[in-house]
């Protein structure tokens, strides 16, 4: 059982426009944990409908590392949000991680986020930066368990390139773990 004392922290993310890596970071008392995102070279990543969706990629993938300590108080850290952010971040690892919890025997139901407030949420109009006729699908996903790493590694295919090209070929995904040292 998680002390009430314990804290899933968002770290930060940062992003690398020359590889197209997105990275970020998480950690509890014990440990922290980094996502690598590749979408590869290329792409407007200046662009604020890009940056907004970096943000919300940090937001929701850190549901992956929390099951490692399910603490009662998700700490957003310096990144700010609205109250509706954090109301949807607790509903989304409530409804998010219900058989992890049932299986486990947890109770989410008392899940707080918590973090500074920004008052307002940039809106970003992702209608009209799309290009005509593109559809988003679901990615597929195969999973592989590579020796010396706590985590899985995970490859997926893109979302169906835009006509641009900007957004053509593969993406990786790897999740990392490590224990922090006592220095």
């Amino acid at each position: 059982m998680p002390s009430p004392d314990d804290r899933f922290r968002y770290d930060g993310y940062a992003v690398d426009p020359m590889t197209g890596v997105v990275r970020c970071g998480y950690s509890t008392g014990t440990h922290t944990f980094t996502e690598q995102f590749s979408f590869g070279s290329g792409g407007a990543w200046d662009a604020p409908e890009v940056s907004a969706a970096v943000r919300l990629l940090f937001l929701l993938a850190g549901v992956s590392y929390y099951k490692t300590s399910a603490a009662p108080v998700i700490d957003l850290g310096d990144h700010g949000t609205t109250n509706r952010e954090r109301d949807f971040l607790a509903d989304y690892y409530r409804a998010g991680l219900g058989e992890f919890a049932y299986r486990n025997g947890l109770d989410l139901d008392g899940i707080a986020v918590t973090g500074p407030e920004t008052g307002h949420a940039d809106v970003v109009d992702y209608a009209s930066t799309r290009s005509p006729g593109i559809t988003p699908t679901h990615p597929s996903s195969s999973c592989t368990r590579r020796p010396g790493v706590s985590r899985r590694s995970k490859t997926r295919r893109r979302l169906p390139a835009c006509r641009s090209g900007a957004w053509s070929g593969r993406w990786t995904h790897r999740c990392s773990a490590q224990r922090r040292s006592d220095s």
